[in-house]
């Protein structure tokens, strides 16, 4: 199994997310896109699992404490080829992040060390040489909960699917 942890969105930021996209993609017609139903923020990537490991996954989350906090878009970017929207400075979110990264690693998973870069990946495979960033919108959501998710193929879709969800306390 292939796992990561994100956080997801509500109705109101998905429609602004998939609006966000939807104005890039005439300046880039052959970037490869994200589909809608998979924009989120990814606060660690597992990477593969055996399905045996599931449940110790799981208990490495499910105590992380935290309150609910506010999140909001802030800007286009890219890193090489990448498209991204990214987020206001939020230091509940990176703690939440550090929180996940340290709980997973001292149940034994291997985490992703790269520093924790809170964005949105909207396309890649695009040519953002001379490409115009438009203002990001305007749009905030309350996190109250973060989830354990699965990447996998299906029919050529790559799929993500939440496997538990943590609230907030």
């Amino acid at each position: 199994m292939r796992l990561f942890v994100a956080v997801r969105f509500n109705d109101e930021m998905s429609v602004s997310v998939k609006g966000a996209a939807d104005r890039m993609r005439d300046e880039l017609p052959y970037a490869r896109f994200s589909r809608d139903e998979n924009f989120h923020i990814t606060l660690a990537f597992i990477g593969e699992v055996s399905p045996s490991r599931l449940a110790a996954c799981e208990k490495a989350l499910e105590n992380i404490v935290f309150d609910p906090f506010d999140i909001a878009l802030s800007r286009y970017g890219s890193f090489s080829n990448i498209l991204w929207l990214g987020l206001e400075r939020s230091d509940d979110l990176a703690a939440l992040a550090n929180s996940v990264r340290h709980n997973l690693k001292q149940s034994g998973f291997a985490v992703d060390e790269k520093p924790f870069r809170p964005h949105i990946t909207l396309a890649r495979e695009a040519d953002l040489r001379g490409v115009n960033f438009q203002k990001a919108p305007n749009t905030k959501m309350t996190v109250y909960e973060f989830s354990l998710m699965e990447s996998r193929r299906e029919r050529g879709k790559l799929i993500y699917d939440p496997l538990f969800t943590f609230k907030s306390k």
